[in-house]
């Protein structure tokens, strides 16, 4: 218990700092809630400048003591185990900490190496709670992008998952699938993809209802998490992506089906979903067996962007 209280106290000129960018957040529509001892700070209008930084400069949370400020709760969810690695190294160098990060990723630097992937903090995080993967939304297609999501329907295909197709698939076959979901970007399709060293690792679908009757609703689809990337928290931050951009945009009706019993349905009723029924032999997997799927939805409360 003193060793805990002394780490708060010698880091607390940091977390000072954080706390007042976070009451920043809040003044311009920011949330706040408190996980693994730090005060989390994300979203509002700062939130979605910083998203929109360039690649070089985006980040997807910053921690200062035991405050950190995230671009959105998605970027919270996915980063939070590496934030916390170091959450812990303030509580080692305290008011020493940030000088001490500079000076290390400006030394990097001058030996021709990266200031941010080379600096020792960050590869303690790295190595202890394994380098966040960075969620955003898709906005244009991309062909680096595009080959990536075949190479992660494929992997989700071969590994058993029921998402319309029988195996085996081929690239063609994926590649077909995506263009027009990437053309229908800008005309009822929202998609998000996770990224890892480059490489998209993750991705779900948000379709927008375009009845005049039904504007509040969505429908989620293709939740996707490559095989070796699993475990990390990615399907979790996915679809906290998924219910920030719900809340901010008026779509407080959110559904979506599953083949019942599957791993996928555990993560949706992890996540608050609620079960509505079953239908039998709804869809084959992809070894053409008949199994049923299960339909769910989830009410999220309308928030201001």
């Amino acid at each position: 218990m003193l060793r805990r209280f002394l780490g708060y106290a010698w880091a607390s000129p940091n977390t000072v700092l954080g706390l007042t960018f976070g009451i920043a957040l809040l003044l311009f529509g920011g949330q706040v809630q408190i996980r693994r001892g730090a005060v989390e700070f994300s979203g509002g209008l700062i939130g979605a400048g910083f998203a929109a930084m360039r690649p070089g400069f985006r980040f997807q949370a910053i921690t200062l003591g035991h405050a950190i400020l995230g671009i959105d709760r998605a970027a919270l969810a996915a980063s939070r185990s590496h934030e916390q690695v170091h959450v812990r190294q303030y509580e080692r160098w305290g008011p020493l900490f940030l000088p001490a990060y500079v000076l290390s990723g400006a030394w990097q630097l001058l030996r021709g190496r990266h200031a941010y992937h080379d600096n020792p903090f960050e590869r303690e995080a790295c190595a202890r709670a394994e380098c966040p993967p960075v969620i955003r939304r898709l906005q244009s297609s991309d062909p680096r992008v595009q080959d990536g999501l075949c190479t992660l329907l494929i992997d989700a295909v071969e590994d058993g998952a029921s998402v319309g197709f029988l195996a085996p698939i081929t690239r063609e076959t994926a590649r077909r699938y995506w263009a027009p979901v990437l053309d229908a970007l800008d005309d009822g399709m929202v998609l998000w993809i996770a990224e890892a060293d480059g490489e998209v690792v993750g991705t779900v679908q948000l379709s927008l209802s375009l009845k005049q009757n039904s504007p509040h609703r969505a429908e989620v689809q293709k939740l996707l998490v490559r095989r070796s990337h699993r475990g990390r928290g990615i399907s979790t931050a996915l679809m906290q992506a998924v219910e920030d951009w719900s809340a901010a945009n008026g779509r407080t009706l959110l559904i979506l089906d599953t083949i019942a019993g599957s791993p996928a349905e555990f993560v949706y009723r992890h996540l608050g979903w609620q079960k509505v029924g079953e239908i039998p032999d709804y869809a084959a997997m992809p070894d053409g067996e008949l199994r049923p799927t299960a339909y769910y939805y989830k009410r999220v409360p309308a928030r201001a962007q």
